[in-house]
């Protein structure tokens, strides 16, 4: 997202800034789930090493590919495309790991709350995901695959959200689930209750803000 703000030139200082600082922060993260650090394990199965493996290669990739991109002043198509490409691969293959990451320490510890974890965390995820989306569709990115891809992080942010708030029964699947196959309990403390009020309402808005944007 900081990438596309300087190419846009948005507030292009802070976002640049913004940009090297998070991709520092991305690569120290992803550097230490695959190889552990402190009390970060290392990846408890082959599987997840594999799927790891293959999120940092597309990192790698994408990383590359923007710092190419700002240094030169390349907006091409080309270059954007690949840009998207190399985005929603990384994306893909992260979001891999967080499943698989969950179903093994529900195989250790049944009692964990994982799922819980696993659909917060996704959250932020999707909201990323639906910034990146509308900026490549303003900009004329593979229009139609963005504005359907949009529709579906709106669509599963919000499922996401009434999951956590209400609980969820596996067998009431819904499409756009973390993790479908797996239930849990609804949100019972005023403070997290609050919380989440507070989080759709600002949703609610950004929802309108992006949809004006798309218009």
């Amino acid at each position: 997202r900081m990438y596309l703000q300087v190419i846009k030139g948005v507030d292009v200082q802070e976002s640049r800034i913004a940009f090297v600082l998070a991709v520092g922060d991305a690569t120290a993260s992803l550097r230490k789930a695959m190889k552990g650090y402190g009390s970060i394990p290392a990846p408890p199965t082959q599987a997840i090493a594999n799927v790891l493996l293959q999120g940092w290669k597309r990192w790698e990739l994408l990383e590359t590919e923007m710092r190419l991109s700002l240094d030169s002043g390349d907006k091409s198509f080309d270059t954007l495309s690949k840009i998207m490409t190399f985005s929603k691969a990384a994306d893909t293959y992260l979001n891999s790991a967080v499943e698989q990451y969950v179903l093994s320490s529900l195989a250790a510890q049944p009692d964990l709350a994982s799922v819980i974890w696993g659909v917060s965390q996704r959250q932020t995820s999707l909201l990323q995901r639906m910034l990146v989306e509308i900026l490549f569709l303003r900009m004329g990115i593979d229009v139609d695959t963005n504005q359907a891809g949009f529709q579906q992080s709106v669509a599963a942010f919000e499922l996401s959200h009434w999951e956590l708030l209400k609980g969820r029964e596996s067998s009431a699947q819904a499409a756009g689930s973390f993790l479908p196959d797996l239930d849990f309990a609804g949100t019972s403390n005023a403070c997290a209750l609050d919380a989440m009020l507070d989080v759709m309402g600002k949703f609610s808005t950004l929802k309108t803000s992006m949809q004006e944007v798309m218009a």
